[in-house]
């Protein structure tokens, strides 16, 4: 192995930083997967570090991560609470520890400091390319259009259908174009995929909980929930923060527009299929979101070998090839909302 730090070395920092209830396993690999740098396992307890991720990230950073997980599993019972292993509680516990962290020195720490700067650059370059390719004149043009023309969806019923025809047609267009650049650079994209893919399998998973909660309480079998990205533009975008182009249009307005079941034919229903009762008798959770029947990964129309072990999941698969968003237009999102129907023929009481 390489020199890197050991493994009592992260144990000692982290419990330092925070002595847990439970006892963990930590190993130091020397091996550096695509597309994770730390991962901790549930069933043995067990923080995984792979330390040649040196190179981006500081190693602590990555042990405190997945600390992180192990206190929100053993300590928070986040099985036993349906959280999600990167929702809001996993985000405090992260905090709390980066602040004791902090508090401990380790941000003093020279070598820290050098990877941290370096992985800032990094970020912030990456950052810079991207809005540079997503900002072209053809592009913002299109998006200039697009929000103009869904505008005017609002303001009067007269020629909708001409209005719908030239978004949908707008939208496609756009789509190929930004996707046409994310395949020249999609190694970059990866992370960013995989937390997104992440977030919408945690989605997906409330989604079926909240069926089954309100069937047992209800016993109701008319229950329909589906899954819609939030209304608000995504908060981790590149383009976020940016109020607007030339003062034409803000991108807040351009993802009301994309995100508008009138004009996007194929967001209509919402992202992927709805969950009933019904499903869930026929389904595990598992087969609900495609992943089944020998097949673990929707990665179709993406670099086969890049991303054979991201277990991406089907309704993915569907955002990317049979819906009008570009792929980053949704990778970022972290949000969703759940829409449930209940149709009943005489009163329910909730509470």
């Amino acid at each position: 192995m390489s020199n890197y730090p050991n493994a009592d070395y992260f144990k000692d920092l982290l419990l330092s930083i925070y002595p847990c209830k439970e006892p963990f396993e930590l190993l130091v690999i020397d091996k550096k997967p695509k597309t994770k740098s730390g991962v901790y396992i549930i069933s043995k307890r067990r923080i995984r570090i792979y330390a040649p991720w040196i190179e981006a990230f500081p190693l602590e950073l990555i042990a405190i991560h997945e600390y992180a997980h192990h206190i929100h599993y053993t300590e928070q019972h986040k099985m036993e609470n349906r959280e999600r292993s990167h929702g809001a509680q996993f985000w405090e516990i992260y905090g709390a520890l980066m602040c004791r962290a902090v508090q401990k020195g380790l941000s003093e720490k020279k070598e820290f400091q050098t990877l941290q700067e370096r992985n800032i650059t990094t970020i912030k370059t990456k950052k810079m390319d991207i809005v540079q390719e997503l900002t072209t004149p053809e592009i913002q043009g299109i998006e200039q259009r697009i929000c103009y023309l869904n505008g005017k969806l609002f303001e009067s019923q007269k020629e909708t259908e001409i209005l719908v025809i030239e978004l949908r047609h707008l939208m496609k267009k756009r789509n190929r174009i930004i996707n046409h650049v994310f395949w020249q650079q999609e190694k970059a994209f990866l992370p960013d995929i995989v937390e997104f893919n992440d977030a919408l399998t945690s989605a997906f998973h409330e989604t079926w909980n909240k069926v089954a909660d309100l069937y047992s309480k209800y016993g109701c079998e008319d229950i329909e929930a589906t899954l819609w990205f939030s209304p608000e533009f995504p908060k981790k975008h590149p383009l976020a923060g940016i109020t607007s182009i030339g003062g034409n249009y803000s991108y807040q307005e351009l993802w009301e527009a994309l995100i508008d079941p009138d004009a996007h034919k194929e967001y209509k229903y919402g992202i992927g299929t709805s969950a009933t009762p019904l499903r869930l008798a026929d389904e595990t959770f598992e087969e609900y979101i495609g992943l089944s029947d020998g097949c673990t990964n929707w990665n179709e129309g993406l670099d086969q070998e890049l991303t054979k072990d991201l277990h991406l999941i089907l309704p993915f698969h569907t955002l990317y090839e049979h819906t009008s968003f570009a792929i980053t237009d949704f990778i970022y999102v972290r949000d969703f909302n759940i829409n449930v129907v209940i149709d009943v023929d005489f009163p329910y009481h909730f509470g």
